[in-house]
């Protein structure tokens, strides 16, 4: 229900920049960090989610939180606090997505959550039921509550074992679609003038998320899975550039989107997709992905997470080493100085001068 690296790496990196920890120390927070945060999500979902609560900033300050409070050190009374100080910041709904407040959500979450681990080190009170607690952030925030999972399986099962990395930068519930659409691109060699109709059998729950039939900027497509579609069959491929305004108004793009029809099936699982092909003449092309690229079933390999970070980097950070900052990023847990991932990441530096 919500992607918990983005607030808790942001946090903890930037906190190995000025308190010098290892990186075993830094990865060592980021996993107890990804854990609060699940874990409270799963205590709350779906109502919060489904209440229209955007659950990665709601549920992420926890985790930043916690993940600061442990490489500050904070006793159990001022990781209280922290987590505390952290509900009275929890912010963020659904109803920004596609624009640029969705983001702004995340990064919030993870600068209010090392705020309020830094206050509290510094002796700033707080409740410390601010999770539990009947003004708490889970009786406020959500009608029904389920607060055993907070601490079902503390430190026998791990959250972050269900978690997974998204190959393509969108609504996850479109990659089984886009993923047969490359499939399709590749298998059938067809141009995108000869398809007379794209049909995209989905779980109801994908209109619900992405089903922006007509969207007008880059941020917008990310939520349209009509657009998703047609970016993957005009330029094999769905990344950065496919959400760009640019793409969005592209008129092979625009044009092919307006012929893909949702087909909501419930008996069709959330995590799969059918995909037919009409071509003009009367042919059909099918491709049925029950698990998309990325999932727990399907996990990308560290050679494909290594060209999303190059595709990345290539886009934001032209002149990034990318072949020396991955190699940086897998020796982590082997620094004796996480500050330095943190340097490698501003462009004025090179990893290659860097030691740790």
């Amino acid at each position: 229900m919500l992607h918990p690296t983005v607030p808790v790496a942001a946090a903890v990196i930037a906190l190995a920049e000025r308190s010098r920890v290892t990186g075993a120390q830094l990865l060592h927070a980021f996993v107890l960090g990804i854990e609060v945060e699940c874990r409270i999500g799963n205590a709350i979902s779906p109502e919060h989610y489904e209440a229209g609560w955007h659950i990665t900033a709601t549920c992420g300050i926890f985790g930043a939180a916690a993940a600061c409070a442990k490489l500050l050190d904070l006793d159990a009374k001022a990781t209280a606090w922290a987590l505390g100080l952290a509900a009275n910041q929890a912010a963020g709904t659904t109803g920004a997505h596609g624009s640029m407040t969705k983001s702004w959500n995340m990064a919030n979450a993870a600068r209010n959550g090392l705020m309020a681990a830094v206050l509290a080190a510094r002796g700033f009170t707080s409740t410390e039921q601010g999770l539990e607690g009947e003004r708490g952030f889970t009786r406020v925030f959500a009608q029904r509550r389920d607060l055993d999972e907070i601490t079902r399986g503390l430190g026998e099962t791990w959250e972050l074992a269900h978690n997974a990395y998204k190959p393509y930068p969108c609504g996850i519930v479109s990659h089984p679609v886009i993923d047969a659409c490359l499939a399709l691109r590749d298998e059938a060699r067809l141009a995108p003038d000869a398809i007379a109709r794209i049909e995209l059998r989905v779980h109801p729950l994908v209109r619900m998320l992405m089903g922006n039939a007509a969207p007008r900027t880059g941020l917008e497509a990310k939520l349209s899975v009509q657009h998703c579609a047609a970016a993957a069959l005009v330029y094999g491929e769905v990344g950065v550039r496919e959400f760009t305004d640019a793409c969005v108004n592209d008129r092979a793009v625009a044009a092919l989107r307006a012929r893909a029809m949702l087909v909501e099936d419930p008996a069709m699982p959330k995590e799969a997709a059918s995909v037919t092909i009409h071509v003009s003449g009367g042919s059909t092309f099918d491709k049925y992905v029950p698990q998309a690229t990325g999932s727990i079933d399907r996990p990308m390999s560290d050679e494909a997470l290594g060209r999303k970070f190059q595709a990345l980097a290539e886009w934001g950070w032209p002149e990034c080493d990318t072949a020396s900052f991955i190699a940086l990023a897998w020796s982590l847990d082997a620094l004796a100085d996480a500050g330095a991932f943190a340097r490698a990441a501003a462009p004025s530096m090179n990893p290659k001068l860097l030691t740790g």
